[in-house]
């Protein structure tokens, strides 16, 4: 529901918007997704992968292999399979964006969420590497870990006992984005 009144939202302000409901982890939602992008648009200019989840919380060594998984299904196999269907759109162009979020697990040790943390490493180093397979086809892929945001991820970490505080406003990471979209970033890639 709360999809659906953003969609309806963002329909009222252009035209060329198009929602789409997928599951980043399921590679058939995926490539329907760019299916009915291709048929509606033809290109694809930029691909923000922030789809995300925290997963378990809690000492390592008490999770099920099932629950620590499923954040790798979604934070890197989503973004690997969301890159994997946006690319071949944006060679036959020459061109495109590819920017990945990261969390602070990516930057530190962060205890309690073990599945989240490594799965935002590897995504780190995910993006480094096609960001270097990709440098001679003018298609940029960055990755940023934009700090703590009052977010629902946010408050779960919270619940399970984390001690982080906000350390930057929303629209932090939404400028950076919008910064590495622009053509004031047009060379910045890795």
């Amino acid at each position: 529901d709360r999809i659906l009144r953003v969609a309806k939202d963002l329909k009222a302000l252009s035209d060329h918007f198009t929602p789409i409901q997928a599951d980043v982890s399921v590679e058939e939602d995926v490539r329907r997704l760019f299916e009915t992008v291709e048929s509606r648009y033809g290109r694809v200019d930029a691909l923000v992968n922030a789809a995300g989840m925290l997963g378990p919380t809690g000492a390592f060594d008490q999770t099920s292999l099932e629950e620590w998984v499923r954040p790798w299904e979604v934070n890197l196999i989503g973004t690997f399979l969301m890159c994997k269907y946006a690319v071949p759109l944006m060679k036959q162009q020459n061109d495109g964006r590819i920017i990945n979020f990261a969390g602070g697990g990516a930057a530190y040790a962060y205890p309690g969420c073990s599945a989240d943390a490594c799965s935002k490493v590897a995504v780190v180093r995910f993006t480094e590497t096609i960001a270097e397979e990709l440098k001679d086809t003018n298609i940029c892929v960055n990755v940023i870990a934009p700090g703590a945001n009052e977010t629902d991820m946010l408050r779960q970490v919270r619940q399970a006992g984390g001690q982080v505080k906000t350390t930057v406003s929303f629209d932090y990471p939404v400028r950076l984005v919008r910064f590495l979209l622009s053509d004031r970033a047009s060379k910045i890639t890795g």
